[in-house]
């Protein structure tokens, strides 16, 4: 096992030797196929020497691997409200080699200037690959929180969009998306959304956690369509009873179980320990192997509470991946795996093309499926209209013109500045989030918010694209933000 060493002081040492050194994206560009092993941030009152005990092995677990290249993913402001600034906590762990890791930086509490600081922090301390996050929400969150900005998100889209402006050349810039929606609106804003990220520098992707692979072919699919060629690492989890258990509860936001998958797992948990355990271990081996088939470049591993875990885990991967010698082969085995087993979460069954996870389409696209866009009320699309006609530039004008006509028809809520000419005249300040770009990761399966139990304002915004005939624009114009 490695010597464990004093953890050091964090110290800020000019850096920038650009990303020529940087191992975790020359595996990307060189098709190596990767795999992360996430890792949060513990409480913020953990002792350097503790948090550093935490980290080594399995730092050193993953830095040893030969047949996949294995890294680490520091999550931030994740698990724990106060937890260890992720920066901190990398760098104690990391010791060396840290141009292999990557570091999420949240939104969350943070605004664009703390953010940058934050980059630039990452940064110094050798560190390369940075994924920006908006934050996730957490079941303490309130609507009186959220509305008086006590709990607040400065938008990922903004925070690429300064980092790759900033330190471009430097950093390598990614993106979390979640293929995972089953609805046609939830579906085309998430997808929306992601090509507002590639615009603003995102060179590499991850997506949420699921286990449909169909969704994640289909995002491979959807780029493809739109000539994007990103690297993207598939979302998975190691999962125990009781945390199968709050997710097929819906006690996990953004992460989501289809009935039949559902059934699956509760069954699995009535045998032992050992033999759920062996039961996901398969799981994970038949979706690291499907997802490097279906073009991803890697996979992102949560939930993985131990050295030792992540030393079977890996070693499990790379077995799979010499498992199978084509996607023929490999389909077979799935097939058998999951037998009819639906993993889409019925009634909410939408797929942007048909006859996925059928053939490997490299040369192709698979047929786009049908589509039926929920159709506008004659309120709305009168609304619309008018708003269209009296706040076409209501952008370029001071907030205060209008007030009245903007709070009437569109809800405004008296922001700093007006933006509705760049959200197809909905109010971003309706989202608890503020969102103003793309809707967050932890919208319902029925495509409604989380906090509001509404419908999720960015719906409106895609049937207000469809009805036009021109998405053009949300999936190109960035709306700032107003402050925090």
């Amino acid at each position: 096992m490695k010597s464990m060493k004093t953890p050091r002081g964090i110290q800020l040492e000019l850096n920038f030797n650009g990303v020529e050194g940087n191992r975790f994206k020359e595996h990307l560009d060189n098709g190596n196929f990767t795999v992360l092993i996430e890792m949060h941030s513990p409480p913020g009152n953990t002792k350097a020497e503790d948090a550093f005990e935490i980290g080594s092995e399995m730092e050193y677990t993953v830095s040893a691997r030969t047949k996949v290249f294995a890294s680490l993913a520091f999550t931030d402001r994740w698990s724990y409200p106060d937890a260890m600034d992720v920066v901190e906590y990398a760098s104690t762990i990391c010791q060396q080699e840290k141009d292999r890791h990557i570091l999420f930086l949240s939104g969350r509490n943070r605004s664009l200037d703390e953010i940058r600081h934050a980059a630039g922090h990452a940064l110094n301390e050798g560190f390369r690959n940075i994924v920006p996050v908006s934050g996730r929400s957490r079941k303490e969150d309130t609507l009186r929180d959220l509305n008086g900005r006590k709990t607040f998100f400065t938008e990922s889209i903004l925070s690429l969009q300064a980092l790759n402006k900033d330190r471009g050349k430097n950093l390598h810039l990614g993106t979390v998306v979640n293929p995972y929606q089953y609805t046609v609106c939830s579906s085309l804003a998430q997808t929306s959304k992601f090509m507002k990220k590639a615009l603003c520098g995102a060179t590499f992707a991850i997506s949420n956690y699921g286990w449909d692979l169909k969704k994640l072919q289909e995002l491979r699919c959807s780029l493809f369509r739109r000539g994007l060629t990103i690297p993207l690492l598939g979302g998975f989890m190691m999962l125990t009873p009781d945390y199968a258990e709050e997710i097929c509860a819906g006690k996990v936001p953004g992460v989501r179980l289809s009935p039949d998958l559902q059934v699956m797992l509760r069954q699995e948990a009535m045998h032992s320990s050992a033999q759920f355990e062996a039961a996901q271990l398969r799981r994970l081996q038949i979706h690291a192997a499907g997802a490097r088939f279906l073009g991803c470049s890697g996979i992102i591993l949560s939930h993985v509470s131990t050295a030792a875990q992540a030393e079977i885990l890996l070693r499990r991967i790379e077995e799979a991946l010499e498992e199978f010698s084509c996607f023929e082969e490999y389909l077979e085995a799935y097939n058998e795996y999951y037998g009819r087993l639906n993993m889409a979460p019925y009634p909410y069954q939408f797929y942007a093309f048909n006859d996925l996870l059928k053939k490997l389409y490299t040369a192709e696209l698979p047929e786009i499926a049908s589509v039926e866009f929920p159709e506008q009320t004659l309120f709305t699309s009168l609304r619309i209209e008018l708003l269209e006609k009296l706040c076409g530039n209501a952008h370029i004008f001071p907030a205060s013109e209008r007030l009245f006509t903007k709070k009437l028809l569109a809800g405004c809520r008296s922001c700093p500045s007006c933006r509705l000419p760049l959200t197809s005249f909905v109010c971003p300040e309706r989202c608890p989030k503020k969102m103003a770009n793309g809707p967050c990761g932890n919208v319902q399966v029925d495509g409604r918010c989380i906090h509001t139990e509404k419908e999720c304002i960015f719906a409106e915004m895609i049937r207000y694209a469809a009805e036009k005939n021109d998405f053009a624009a949300i999936e190109e114009i960035i709306a700032p933000q107003t402050g925090n």
